[in-house]
């Protein structure tokens, strides 16, 4: 501008140079240049002078702002990236306390299923024997008749031959009234035995689905296939897992649930970003956006080791939050956050959506395990009292 041209004429004229002022060029300096000439040139020199030492200083702020914003970008990088390399590890591990889970659980059912297969093979084989003899007593009944009414000269052994079948008979009608009484046993034993390995079956299959989800949640990876395994056994008619399929949004299945870990990482750029929006005035357009900024490089981030107290308005609110979400409770710092208004609300609400998605998910998956514990109780309780 004006203050830039003015810094710079007598340096184009070649009044002032790298070396100093030129006396053959300035006209102040000459034998027949008034004093008042002499002053006046002064002033225009001095006047020069303050305005290249305010561009000078444009120029120092500038340089300085530049070297600051590049040493934050370096701090930023470096924190995503040991971020990342701690988020791997962890997914590493939990997969392979999944692995261990599910193939306890796998192992389980199959000793479970082999018990119950010999369970039903000693029972078949026990009603074989009884029909067998059965069919033996039956074949000898009837080779006594036919030699009974072979024998007709023989009036009276005959008479105590019929005596003899008759009491015969009705013990193998007895016998046959309770080989066909534990028939019936048998066969609802079976019937049962088939409709507990139905629900076993099911539960298994329920049990992994919420398993898969619980990795998923700790590794941040989606788990579409788990939430379709929920539906398939929900269409069956389990109205606890119906009430747990509505309650899990299909996005998040589709897109992942944000972990601990990395709620905690980014609550705090949500709420440097919500006191930025604190501090910036009302209505003040790009200029109040850049004063607010330069306030909130003047604030420490929060470092309690204790509960802080209440009040303190919007800040004491993201205190208590920072405080708790970096103790792991999730719940607790949405409670603060629920009380927050105008531009603090509007910084932390992409934050407090993943949060609550989270909590949404877990109380699902509580949800769904109490249920196949009480089931697996219920079955374990029938079988033994079947025993």
């Amino acid at each position: 501008g004006a203050a830039g041209e003015a810094a710079s004429k007598s340096f184009a004229t070649g009044v002032i140079g790298m070396s100093g002022i030129d006396e053959s060029k300035e006209k102040a300096l000459s034998a027949d240049c008034s004093v008042e000439d002499a002053q006046k040139r002064v002033k225009e020199l001095l006047v020069e002078l303050e305005c290249r030492t305010r561009l000078e200083c444009a120029r120092l702020r500038e340089a300085v702002r530049q070297a600051r914003d590049a040493a934050k970008m370096e701090i930023m990088t470096l924190a995503g990236q040991q971020l990342a390399q701690q988020e791997r590890e962890l997914q590493r591990i939990m997969e392979l306390q999944v692995r261990e889970i599910r193939a306890k659980a796998v192992q389980s059912m199959r000793e479970r299923d082999a018990h119950y297969d010999e369970r039903a093979r000693q029972e078949w084989s026990l009603v074989n024997d009884r029909a067998k003899s059965f069919a033996d007593n039956t074949v000898r009944m009837h080779k006594l008749r036919l030699e009974l009414e072979s024998e007709e000269l023989l009036h009276k052994e005959r008479e105590a031959a019929l005596t003899s079948l008759t009491e015969a008979e009705e013990e193998a009608r007895l016998r046959v009234r309770k080989e066909r009484d534990a028939l019936m046993l048998v066969q609802g034993a079976m019937q049962d035995y088939s409709s507990t390995a139905q629900v076993s079956q099911g539960l298994h299959a329920l049990s992994l689905a919420a398993l898969g989800i619980g990795s998923a949640m700790d590794s941040r990876a989606p788990f579409s296939d788990e939430l379709k395994a929920l539906k398939r056994s929900a269409a069956l008619g389990d109205s606890v897992v119906q009430a747990a399929v509505v309650s899990i949004p299909e996005r998040a299945a589709k897109d992942g649930i944000a972990t601990v870990e990395e709620l905690r990482s980014r609550f705090g750029f949500v709420c440097n970003e919500a006191r930025r929006r604190m501090l910036v005035p009302e209505g003040g357009g790009m200029f109040s956006e850049f004063i607010g900024s330069a306030r909130s490089w003047l604030q420490s981030d929060f470092k309690d080791t204790s509960m802080p107290g209440e009040g303190g308005g919007s800040e004491g609110l993201l205190r208590r939050a920072q405080f708790l979400v970096n103790r792991g409770d999730i719940l607790g710092a949405l409670d603060q956050l629920a009380h927050l208004e105008g531009r603090p609300a509007q910084a932390v609400s992409g934050w407090v959506e993943s949060a609550r998605q989270r909590l949404i998910v877990m109380q699902a998956l509580r949800l769904l395990k109490a249920h196949v514990g009480a089931e697996s109780l219920r079955i374990d309780t029938s079988v033994g009292g079947s025993d």
